[in-house]
């Protein structure tokens, strides 16, 4: 594993980047600004995500893995920001760090 980690920039399922909320709500913004609607656990890769899927995104969410809380999901944690314009207000504030 560790070959194909580094000859062909696969990622190892143990070292995989830690999540926040508001990188999450970027690639939301940046889905429904490519798409016109918000992504689903299904939606496949995210545009600009560094390999990442929303499956894995929504996998994360609900196991509470790579330093998120757990017990949400994709769904239920984008219809907590409100009803689509509140992923807005995430996205700003992900953009100034």
């Amino acid at each position: 594993m560790q070959l194909l980690v580094k000859s062909r920039g696969v990622r190892h399922p143990q070292h995989l980047p830690h999540l926040t909320e508001e990188l999450i709500l970027y690639w939301a913004e940046l889905h429904y600004q490519r798409m016109g609607t918000w992504p689903k656990y299904d939606a496949g890769p995210i545009w600009r995500g560094g390999g990442e899927t929303w499956a894995q995104v929504d996998n994360a969410l609900r196991l509470g893995k790579r330093k998120l809380p757990g017990g949400s999901s994709l769904a239920k944690f984008l219809t907590s920001q409100g009803d689509g314009t509140g992923v807005r207000e995430g996205v700003e504030n992900y953009r100034q760090h």
